[in-house]
C-alpha cells in the first residue's frame, strides 16, 4: 500500500487526472454544443460521463450510442457503456495516457457523434444538413453540404453515415 502511495506521488498521478479533466471536459462540452443527442456531461478529473438522450427530450438514446460504440471500436477507440438505460459513456482513460493520444481518442469521438447525427439521412449525393460545427466550411454556405464531400456511405445499405475522413472536398466522390 505505501509502494502505490509513493507511485501516486512520485508520478503526480492525481496532477494527471486533473489535467485529463481539463482536456476532455471542454473537448466534450463542444461536442454537447454540436450535437444535440449529447445530454449531460459530468464527472470529476478523469473519470467523465457523457449521458447521451434522444434530441429535445430526456429519453435514453440506447440505439444511438450502439453506433457511437460501434464507431469508436472500429477506429480503435475503446468506450465503455453505463447507466441504469446503458445510454452513459464513461471514460476513465490511464493517468499516464499521452496528451496527443487522448486528442485523437476525442477527435474520434467526435467523429463518431457527427456518424451519428447524420445517419438515417437519404442516401447517395442528397443533400444532407451537417452538424452545427460544419456550417461555414468551404463547401457550405448555406449549413448544407451533398454526400460527394463525405466518406462514409455504407454501399451494402446505401445508409449515409456521414463520417468525415479526410477533410472538405478531399477524396470525398
Amino acid at each position: 500500500a505505501l509502494g502505490a502511495i509513493a507511485a501516486i506521488e512520485d508520478q503526480d498521478l492525481v496532477g494527471k487526472a486533473q489535467r485529463i479533466g481539463e482536456i476532455m471536459l471542454p473537448r466534450l462540452a463542444e461536442m454537447q454544443a454540436k450535437y444535440p443527442i449529447i445530454g449531460d456531461i459530468r464527472g470529476r478529473g478523469a473519470m467523465i460521463a457523457v449521458e447521451l438522450v434522444k434530441p429535445g427530450t430526456l429519453e435514453p438514446a440506447t440505439e444511438q450510442i450502439a453506433a457511437v460504440v460501434k464507431h469508436c471500436h472500429s477506429e480503435g477507440v475503446l468506450v465503455l457503456t453505463a447507466g441504469t438505460y446503458g445510454n452513459v459513456l464513461r471514460f476513465l482513460p490511464p493517468l499516464t495516457m499521452p496528451e496527443a493520444l487522448l486528442d485523437e481518442a476525442l477527435t474520434i469521438l467526435d467523429k463518431a457523434f457527427a456518424s451519428v447525427a447524420c445517419a438515417g439521412r437519404s442516401p447517395g449525393r442528397r443533400s444532407v444538413a451537417l452538424p452545427r460545427a460544419h456550417v461555414g466550411s468551404p463547401h457550405s454556405s448555406s449549413g448544407v453540404a451533398t454526400c460527394r464531400h463525405w466518406y462514409g456511405v455504407c454501399r451494402r445499405r446505401g445508409a449515409h453515415t456521414g463520417v468525415l475522413k479526410q477533410g472538405w472536398g478531399e477524396r470525398g466522390r
